[in-house]
């Protein structure tokens, strides 16, 4: 992780130009939310913070309202730190970013995305399902913070983070399963 990191900072470093590709857009996306788990893996929760903000901040819209899980994934992650260091009213930010968010991709124009009307992209919907899953929880953690202070546990089991990702968790599965009933 240490000789991983400085190499995803000198990336997400470079300054963005109206040139810059979209590509190189997306990636300091996925890679800032990279960052921002391994450094939560060493226990280097303030960097892990700094990059979540990082990658929910990115610009998704420039390459498709798919990317957006990572910045609502993002957002999410960066709420439970904060949760976990007792910073409630930035926690309760973060998910209603994340909601904020997955309310933005939903509403974009899917059209310029999806394809052909006759062919559209299979997947497409499937991942916007997913877009729209994971800023459910957020919503779920927005609409029952009050339970945090005085529950955590209950308000934990209302937002259910087992489910977080859960149409990318599903899909994997299948796939597992096609793979092993191959073999």
């Amino acid at each position: 992780v240490p000789s991983i990191l400085p190499l995803i900072l000198a990336y997400t470093d470079q300054p963005l130009r109206d040139d810059t590709p979209v590509h190189v857009r997306r990636w300091r996306i996925s890679l800032a939310f990279l960052a921002g788990r391994l450094s939560e893996l060493i226990g280097e929760r303030d960097a892990a913070r700094r990059w979540y903000r990082a990658a929910a901040d990115g610009e998704w819209q420039t390459f498709s309202p798919l990317l957006a899980t990572k910045a609502i994934a993002a957002s999410f992650y960066e709420a439970r730190l904060c949760l976990a260091d007792g910073d409630s009213q930035t926690a309760l930010a973060r998910f209603q970013y994340g909601v904020d968010t997955a309310l933005k991709a939903a509403a974009f124009p899917h059209e310029t995305q999806i394809g052909a009307t006759d062919r559209p992209l299979p997947f497409y919907l499937t991942e916007l399902a997913e877009v729209v899953d994971m800023g459910s929880q957020c919503a779920n953690a927005v609409a029952h913070f009050d339970l945090w202070h005085r529950d955590p546990g209950l308000f934990w089991r209302q937002v259910d983070i087992r489910r977080f990702g859960l149409a990318s968790w599903a899909r994997d599965l299948e796939r597992e399963n096609e793979r092993l009933r191959a073999a």
